[in-house]
């Protein structure tokens, strides 16, 4: 087993910024409007993440270069040159530069942290649009009722609802998708459609997806808090995703494709989230156990909920969501609606990102446990059982790149839930090999390929371990497996028809105008 020394954050914070601090004096000669203009053409010339394209023109390094053009450009002087095309590639050159002077793998505690960096830096700007994302927040939260809290904070934040979020959105995208490489969206867009919702609901719309030039300066200078670093930025995703748009006199130009896919995909949890999450998952946490729940029952799996848990387990104590059992194995599943705070994102130090999981993972982990426990105080009860092999899914909203348990345990939070064990006695009740934390997303899919008769869920389980115990078929998240396994997988049947519903409403919204 390689070993990795911890790296002294104050030297590579040197050392990024030596390299930041040549790319902000080379940012100031040059007009900082074509500096942004060069990156969103850049960013929509190549629709297709090649690895040639990926490698040369890496989009989150030219997201992080129009970020620090907006906030270390310089706007006013007149001795500024105007940007060649030649002189655009040093630039970018000059970014590439940061990626040998951050945190290299042997900087690490674990190469797991490094790997954990890189994905979530980069594998959320390699897909394209996911219609099953954007359904399931219409499921999750434009199906809560016009009276829900949520609906009433949304209008209150934006200006609009809910539902004409989401159908403005479609029709947005189908301008991106139908111009791929054509970065330029007008209000007269959605003309055919503007007739059909109340005044202003357009023009609220896109002025909830965009800013311009020196109202985005200002939200990415104010955005820098006492945690920001050089070394962080480079890793993070970019706070850009707020506002993919940037507005320009009348019209609007999209930094990314792919930025705006992932912004619209979660724009509703991220707007209510955003000022107070705490406040927001104390009525998010329910709606969100709930859709876990609908999509067990989706496969026609029996399973027991926490509260039906309750009424028949011995003693005290905090169970987890759901359990399916078999012959062969107990699947405990708990379902946490969150996504990891920033520096449990950027950061690579196994302290900080335990310490930003503990609400989330380790209490999920402590919940199996205690399930585990007092199925195995039972006394003779047919319809529940202790079994001999336990598994547990900890469902959240967002990908966290936790790996697997054994990952977790061994990379992170190695202490902390050895003190569980020792609390609950038995290892065995939950091996953290047996231990999976998937996004939303991968639950979705895991249930279809169940429901579609292509695996059951010990089965997957099974053989996700089984590869996971080999270095050489080991992935990184949940949904890998599930891609190799069943590539045409699809979404499932309820966000399908959710899907299908949206857009034939936007549709309607056309005919009706």
């Amino acid at each position: 087993m390689i070993k990795f020394k911890m790296d002294k954050f104050s030297l590579n914070e040197s050392r990024v910024f030596a390299v930041f601090k040549k790319v902000r004096n080379r940012i100031r000669k040059y007009v900082p409007e074509e500096i942004i203009a060069a990156c969103i053409t850049q960013l929509n010339a190549n629709t297709i993440n090649t690895i040639d394209n990926l490698r040369q023109y890496p989009p989150w390094l030219l997201l992080l270069l129009i970020k620090w053009t907006l906030c270390y450009g310089d706007f006013l002087s007149p001795s500024r040159h105007h940007l060649l095309h030649e002189k655009f590639n040093s630039l970018v050159n000059l970014m590439h530069d940061l990626s040998g002077k951050v945190r290299l793998p042997s900087e690490y505690s674990n190469v797991f942290l490094f790997f954990r960096n890189i994905a979530f830096q980069q594998f959320w700007l390699q897909r394209d649009f996911n219609i099953a994302c954007f359904a399931r927040q219409s499921l999750l939260f434009d199906k809560q009722g016009k009276g829900h809290t949520f609906q009433q904070e949304f209008i209150q934040k934006v200006g609009f609802s809910i539902s004409n979020f989401i159908e403005l959105a479609v029709m947005l995208l189908t301008k991106f998708i139908n111009e791929p490489k054509n970065p330029f969206v007008a209000e007269k867009w959605f003309e055919s459609a503007k007739n059909s919702y109340p005044p202003d609901t357009i023009k609220n719309f896109l002025f909830a997806l965009s800013l311009d030039q020196g109202a985005l300066r200002k939200f990415l200078i104010e955005s820098e808090t006492e945690l920001s670093s050089k070394a962080y930025e480079f890793y993070e995703q970019t706070p850009l995703k707020k506002y993919p748009l940037l507005k320009v006199n009348n019209g609007y130009y999209c930094f990314h494709r792919n930025l705006l896919f992932r912004a619209i995909e979660t724009f509703i949890y991220d707007t209510l989230r955003n000022d107070n999450p705490e406040h927001f998952m104390e009525k998010f946490g329910e709606i969100f156990e709930r859709y876990v729940e609908r999509a067990i029952a989706y496969t026609g799996i029996p399973f027991l909920s926490e509260k039906e848990l309750a009424c028949q387990l011995p003693g005290k104590g905090k169970l987890v969501d759901f359990l399916i059992q078999s012959d062969e194995a107990n699947i405990f599943i708990d379902a946490k609606g969150v996504e990891i705070a920033y520096l449990g994102m950027v950061g690579h130090r196994p302290d900080v990102i335990r310490d930003k999981t503990k609400s989330s993972v380790i209490k999920g982990i402590q919940q199996g446990f205690e399930t585990a426990k007092r199925l195995s105080e039972m006394e003779n009860n047919k319809s529940i059982k202790e079994q001999k092999q336990n598994y547990l899914l900890i469902v959240t909203f967002k990908d966290l790149f936790l790996g697997n348990g054994h990952d977790f345990y061994e990379n992170i939070a190695k202490e902390k839930l050895d003190e569980i064990v020792n609390q609950y006695g038995c290892y065995q009740w939950i091996p953290f090999e047996h231990m999976y934390f998937l996004s939303i997303e991968d639950f979705d899919l895991f249930v279809q390929c169940v429901k579609a008769g292509k695996t059951g869920f010990i089965e997957g389980l099974k053989k996700a371990v089984n590869s996971d115990n080999n270095y050489s078929t080991k992935k990184f998240a949940f949904q890998l497996h599930i891609l190799e396994w069943f590539p045409e997988v699809g979404p499932t049947e309820y966000l399908n028809k959710e899907y299908e519903r949206i857009f034939s409403s936007c549709i309607g919204r056309l005919k009706h105008r």
